[in-house]
């Protein structure tokens, strides 16, 4: 018997569009909500490149899940 699928892949195999799963992945992936910045990791500059590219790569998920959209 093969082990459940993890809560992330779950989310992404029960989309019901391959855009809704692009979504779902980047929600997966790159949360939308970052936490708080008042930590003082926030204030580091290595971890403001890491955020950067982050958001980065979340961006170019949602803009492939709005073309497959149509938009």
């Amino acid at each position: 018997m093969s082990q459940p699928l993890s809560p992330a892949a779950q989310a992404v195999l029960d989309a019901p569009t391959r855009a809704a799963a692009l979504r779902a992945l980047a929600d997966q992936v790159v949360p939308d909500d970052l936490g708080s910045h008042d930590c003082f990791l926030w204030k580091l500059n290595s971890f403001r490149v890491l955020v950067s590219i982050r958001e980065s790569i979340r961006a170019k998920i949602l803009a492939i899940a709005a073309e497959l959209e149509g938009g």
